[in-house]
């Protein structure tokens, strides 16, 4: 429903951002990485999720596509739920949980508070495969282009796919929203 949200920081805390946009405070849930990035920040854009239960609808936010990405694998473990992912999102650096996922490393898993050995099992099964780096070799991209490529893979694309399409795009526009909308209509 919300890709993202830009507004003045109103309020940090350890987990909780609170986003004015034109007047209205958005409480946005965020691991503590996120909340470290957006302190000191009179303005942040945050990219969203929208958790949806019977009795509440809670907004996620993310400081990266890659960070959102890494959340929206990790609740489709049984067993992850929004808020646990939060917390594993928060405890390590990204690019070390996604090694310790494609390792096996379910030692330092079960060290994240409130993550116990059977879960971080289920999440080393499950998403194992989906953290490994490629086999055939990716060029690097420059980091501005990271987000969008991250943006296409959470519709579904492979890295490779989302690279190219990202880099086309790059080609003959700017800014993220600009070049994932062109991307993905070169795509059709």
């Amino acid at each position: 429903m919300y890709a993202y949200i830009k507004g003045k920081v109103a309020s940090v805390s350890e987990n909780l951002v609170v986003l004015d946009v034109g007047g209205v405070g958005y409480a946005v849930n965020v691991s503590k990485s996120t909340a470290a990035a957006v302190s000191g920040k009179s303005e942040a854009m945050l990219y969203t999720y929208l958790h949806v239960k019977e009795d509440a609808l809670t907004l996620f936010g993310f400081i990266s596509g890659e960070e959102k990405y890494f959340f929206e694998k990790l609740i489709t473990v049984s067993g992850v739920g929004p808020k646990s992912a939060m917390t594993v999102l928060g405890s390590y650096p990204l690019n070390l949980l996604a090694s310790m996922v494609a390792s096996g490393d379910t030692v330092s898993l079960t060290k994240i508070k409130g993550l116990g050995k059977k879960t971080a099992e289920r999440i080393v099964l499950e998403l194992k495969e989906q953290f490994k780096p490629d086999i055939e070799t990716v060029d690097s991209v420059p980091s501005e282009l990271e987000d969008a490529i991250f943006a296409l893979m959470s519709l579904g694309l492979g890295r490779q796919e989302a690279q190219k399409a990202v880099e086309s795009a790059a080609k003959h526009t700017s800014g993220l929203e600009n070049i994932v909308s062109l991307a993905l209509r070169e795509r059709k």
